[in-house]
């Protein structure tokens, strides 16, 4: 198939899908040696408003990479290695041997509180458990556990202390300086009183397909929940996280680009895989570096993609992003929808849907 036929062909595919009730909304963006070959949006963000290619979604853990490569940017400006101890980074007299690359490998053997369990704990006793020294008293060097919340909120820590900033405001004046800020967000929620009100009508809601009914985790105006820093996740649009992705694509490739590391200090990051281990946390053999998910056939994403394919999902399989480095290929995904079944959504429909992309692809 020709490449300028790929958006349309995908329209198609996605529509379908809503029409059979699978899902509210949908985004979808591919790009091919650079070149963005497919930008769309299809569904609806709520009830009687479209969405757009520039509606955020809260993707959750699919922005891990973001923060991830964010650290390893600060950590070379710092001249400092991901072997650095992260109790010593941040200044903490512990004896914890964990260190950098552990968060990001999910090797510091944390996996609790889950992500759930945070938005309804009472937030006095959620800040004694994500206290550092609490955290750095859990953790297990060299055990593979994946970690919704625990490491990264660690990772937070490790970003404010290197930048003097809090996480989130470092986060959006990086990516400003990306020109991505109008699509990821790295501010909790839409309020009155944020800096980012206008983006309140941009959010979308997932909803249980089964009732019709929004999430009430979706954190926007219209509902209540609590607001978690990026350890859980933030707001993107699709679009925005594979620009992103190009960019990070760019900067493998040679390009000095403000907001990452240098194309050496990037590849040495990545190249430093925890290897194929069983996590106790997703129950299955897989390998992580650098933040992100690798061997992608161990994360569900079925046999399409190649062994130097890397990328991250979010919040049960609904988003995802990869890219391919040695074709120059980004290709990511939403659906805005909770059907009846998450786990065949990940173990079945998303295998498929990123097969259909790489045959479209001819890859």
């Amino acid at each position: 198939m020709k490449l300028d036929a790929v958006e349309e062909q995908l329209r198609c595919i996605l529509e379908g899908e809503l029409r059979a009730g699978f899902g509210t909304a949908a985004q979808a963006f591919v790009a091919v040696e650079g070149q963005i070959i497919c930008d769309i949006a299809v569904g609806e963000r709520i009830p009687g408003s479209p969405v757009g290619v520039d509606t955020l979604f809260n993707l959750h853990c699919a922005t891990k990479p973001v923060v991830a490569v964010a650290v390893a940017a600060a950590l070379e400006r710092a001249q400092l290695a991901p072997s650095m101890r992260v109790a010593q980074l941040l200044d903490v007299d512990h004896p914890s041997p964990i260190t950098v690359r552990d968060l990001v490998s999910h090797t510091a053997g944390l996996d609790e509180p889950d992500a759930f369990s945070c938005y309804v704990k009472d937030p006095a006793d959620l800040e004694i458990e994500l206290n550092p020294v609490s955290l750095l008293d859990a953790t297990e060097v060299g055990v593979p556990a994946y970690s919704e919340v625990a490491a990264w909120h660690l990772l937070a820590e490790v970003l404010r202390t290197l930048t003097g900033r809090d996480a989130a405001t470092h986060l959006t004046e990086e990516l400003e300086s990306l020109r991505l800020a109008d699509s990821i967000w790295f501010e909790a929620q839409a309020t009155s009183t944020s800096k980012h009100a206008s983006f309140s009508d941009r959010i979308g809601c997932y909803f249980d397909t089964n009732t019709g009914l929004p999430l009430l985790h979706d954190l926007v105006e219209r509902f209540w929940g609590r607001s978690l820093n990026i350890s859980v996740g933030t707001y993107a649009s699709i679009s925005g996280l594979g620009r992103w992705y190009l960019a990070l694509l760019e900067t493998l490739n040679g390009a000095r680009l403000p907001a990452m590391p240098s194309s050496d200090y990037l590849r040495m990051w990545l190249s430093q895989d925890r290897g194929r281990m069983f996590d106790r946390k997703l129950l299955r053999k897989c390998s992580f570096a650098g933040g992100f998910m690798t061997g992608l056939r161990d994360h569900n994403f079925g046999t399409a993609p190649s062994t130097t394919a890397f990328g991250h999902s979010g919040f049960l399989g609904n988003s995802f992003v990869l890219a391919e480095p040695e074709t120059g290929t980004v290709i990511g995904c939403l659906r805005g929808g909770i059907g009846a079944d998450p786990v065949q959504n990940v173990n079945v429909m998303r295998p498929l849907y990123v097969a259909e992309i790489y045959n479209l692809l001819g890859q």
